[in-house]
């Protein structure tokens, strides 16, 4: 584990992981054993508890997971600091005098983040969970046969089990790399300085949003990533008016580029890439790629379960692996890698171990967002995926510079575009570039859901001014340009 020495993080490691914590005597057989303690792991064995089931759960590292340590937790309590940055320095902007000499105590940051993670951390901690009648173990799982699992000396056997074991890093093989002292999502969260001069490997969420806000804290920040575009699963003009946004605000970008080696001289790092002539000089360096399946050490051949150390848990659209007993959810297994996720599959997989298989995988509409400024969100099926499953589709587009709220925030620089089947209300995707899109986005979840969903989000009345009217006029525009006035007055 890797935290910092302060004592927020004192405090929040004695609740994710005691020291003095002793694991229970095993019970005989348990109807329920969950294998990881992160999102996934936690809302299965409290799901199941609920269902009166015995329950076990194993945690190798740390309860909460990456969420709570290295993850979500700390870096929207980072980037909600970072935003305050923004926008004091554009203050002028908004008739407000900022003194010159204003600055960012980094170190007061990063003790709000470390603050912020202790007073969460209780709801994740073995005593939590003792208390909702679980048997928790603190250990590393190790299958010992189809329903047996070893842990801290213990054998544990189980009528059915769930593996929410996520993700871990995997370190890149670049010449010099690690004598940089590079950074990680598990480690960048100890930094008490601010770096003058930042680079980070990457251009998916993670790198994204927190180059940015080393970006609005006031480092130099130089973001390097192998893709031609920026979030390479987002809509591609969304990621387009996200690099202009990055670039105006002063990162610099190579598209198309890796690096080769990384030399240490002193405290300077300097990374020199696969392009004649070109390297970058920084002060520290955030990888940001590089995670793959945490199935390693499980002995899963033991139990008959079926993986791929890069794909990991291979699972059917019932979540059960191929030991019909064994269930697997979240990072572990799922293509996608968000707690929401991770949490809804922890529900259906309990619900198809105990009741029956009656939740599919298949039947989900993920939504996700990126939070960066502004946020890049989406729900369901792009165009192209429709096209490719032989989808017929309307779409439209509404640019947020059409709607007056945006206006007045001079918060202009996004829109909504709306994908539904051909000559029907039902939705099937959506786009959302807006500074609120990840609460926005939720909106097209629910209209999804209804068989009247694109009629539902055209009728539904939203309060104005609000920038959430982009999806109202989305929705109408699409019947409009039907000639499918008269049904907005029905």
């Amino acid at each position: 584990m890797a935290y910092s020495d302060d004592a927020f993080s004192k405090k929040l490691v004695e609740n994710v992981f005691p020291a003095d914590w002793k694991n229970p005597k095993a019970a005989q057989t348990y109807d329920l054993l969950v294998i990881g303690g992160g999102p996934g792991g936690m809302t299965a064995a409290t799901i199941a508890r609920e269902h009166q089931a015995t329950v076990a759960l194993i945690e190798k590292e740390h309860m909460g997971g990456e969420c709570l340590s290295y993850g979500c937790i700390p870096s929207k309590a980072l980037l909600r600091s970072s935003r305050l940055a923004a926008d004091v320095r554009n203050g002028a902007n908004f008739g407000l005098e900022i003194p010159n000499d204003w600055k960012v105590d980094f170190g007061a940051v990063m003790q709000r983040v470390h603050r912020l993670q202790a007073t969460l951390a209780p709801h994740d901690s073995p005593e939590h969970f003792k208390g909702l009648g679980i048997d928790l173990f603190l250990g590393q799982a190790r299958f010992l046969g189809p329903n047996q699992v070893e842990v801290g000396g213990q054998t544990i056997t189980f009528k059915k089990a769930i593996i929410a074991t996520g993700t871990e890093p995997v370190p890149l093989k670049i010449p010099g790399l690690t004598e940089s002292d590079y950074l990680t999502n598990q480690t960048i969260f100890q930094l008490s300085t601010l770096p003058k001069r930042f680079g980070v490997i990457g251009g998916g969420p993670i790198s994204c949003e927190l180059a940015q806000a080393f970006l609005q804290f006031g480092s130099e920040v130089t973001l390097i990533t192998d893709s031609t575009h920026l979030l390479p699963r987002d809509d591609l003009m969304a990621t387009e008016r996200l690099k202009k946004v990055f670039e105006d605000e002063g990162m610099k970008i190579f598209f198309q580029s890796h690096v080769e080696r990384v030399e240490k001289k002193g405290k300077e790092k300097t990374l020199y890439l696969n392009q004649p002539n070109q390297s970058i000089t920084v002060d520290e360096i955030l990888v940001a790629i590089g995670r793959a399946p945490a199935v390693m050490g499980l002995d899963l051949e033991k139990a008959g379960i079926s993986y791929h150390t890069h794909y990991g848990i291979s699972t059917n659209d019932f979540l059960q692996t191929t030991n019909p007993n064994v269930y697997a959810v979240g990072d572990v297994t799922s293509r996608y890698k968000f707690t929401h996720i991770s949490q809804e599959l922890a529900s259906m997989a309990v619900t198809n171990a105990l009741k029956g298989h009656t939740k599919k995988n298949s039947s989900l509409n993920v939504p996700w967002c990126t939070f960066t400024e502004p946020e890049v969100a989406h729900i369901g099926l792009s165009e192209q995926e429709a096209k490719e499953k032989g989808i017929a589709t309307e779409s439209v587009i509404i640019e947020l510079s059409n709607i007056d709220r945006a206006i007045v925030d001079e918060e202009t620089i996004g829109f909504m575009k709306l994908l539904v089947k051909e000559n029907s209300h039902h939705i099937i995707g959506a786009d959302l570039m807006a500074s609120h899109a990840g609460d926005m986005i939720s909106e097209l979840s629910v209209a999804m859901a209804s068989e009247q969903g694109l009629l539902a989000l055209a009728q539904a009345i939203h309060p104005f001014p609000t920038q959430a009217q982009v999806v109202r006029t989305a929705a109408k525009t699409l019947l409009q340009n039907r000639g499918k006035v008269e049904a907005l007055h029905v």
